[in-house]
């Protein structure tokens, strides 16, 4: 089965596990842009100090690693989760109607978490930027928000600059935009800019991380804490279906 008819199948017969399938292989896309950067600092190095012969190892290395990009980029349009509608909870009503005790789902919100967990069937319950800068939220849209708010405090200019940048936006539809009329569900964020919350929290974790990078804020000093993990509760629930 070509890759094409596959993404299609599985968007049809499983949209949570494209769901699943994109973010994973969109963080990965965004690791080997690292290590495409890393090597080209190591080839930038070496040809300053005319090794020639380690300069041609990076260099190679850095096609090897781009042909495997290419591809992997290519299979990511292939799957394009735009068309794919995410569910949107509220903190209230899945606390009160789904969850049979809350309270058997709660963790300890003191324990710090990276932005290379996965976070399907987690609730945030605050987060921090380096020391100076902290948010108490409910949702991973909330974190988004107060994210891109505390960026654009940072430098306003320069975060209306990155929005439009391809990466930074979905493949068919914006993640961020002027006009709320080409979003699923706009959230103004200041500056005019509005951006999409139709995003699992692993997307947004993969836009934070791309956000970070622009502004070059060291992703390993974004600290995420949990208040719930209703991960048992899915199995069940999976099981029971």
């Amino acid at each position: 089965m070509e890759i094409n008819n596959l993404m299609l199948n599985i968007k049809q017969d499983f949209p949570d596990k494209a769901i699943d399938l994109y973010e994973s292989i969109d963080l990965l896309l965004e690791t080997i842009k690292d290590t495409m950067e890393a090597i080209q600092e190591k080839l930038s190095e070496e040809m300053k100090n005319r090794d020639f012969d380690k300069s041609m190892h990076y260099m190679q290395l850095s096609q090897q690693l781009h042909n495997y990009e290419s591809k992997i980029d290519t299979l990511l349009e292939n799957i394009s989760m735009e068309s794919i509608e995410l569910p949107y909870i509220d903190e209230k009503i899945e606390s009160k109607k789904e969850i049979p005790n809350y309270e058997e789902y709660r963790v300890d919100n003191t324990i710090e978490h990276t932005l290379k967990e996965d976070f399907t069937h987690k609730r945030p319950s605050s987060f921090k930027i380096g020391e100076n800068y902290t948010s108490i939220v409910n949702t991973w849209q909330e974190m988004m928000l107060d994210t891109c708010k505390y960026l654009i405090k940072i430098d306003e200019n320069k975060f209306k600059q990155i929005i439009s940048k391809p990466r930074l936006n979905g493949r068919k539809s914006a993640y961020f935009s002027t006009d709320k009329k080409v979003m699923r569900r706009p959230v103004h964020i200041g500056s005019n800019i509005y951006i999409e919350t139709n995003m699992s929290a692993n997307s947004i974790r993969n836009l934070i991380i791309k956000l970070l990078k622009e502004f070059n804020i060291p992703t390993n000093s974004f600290k995420i804490y949990l208040k719930a993990d209703y991960t048992s509760l899915n199995k069940q629930l999976a099981l029971e279906i």
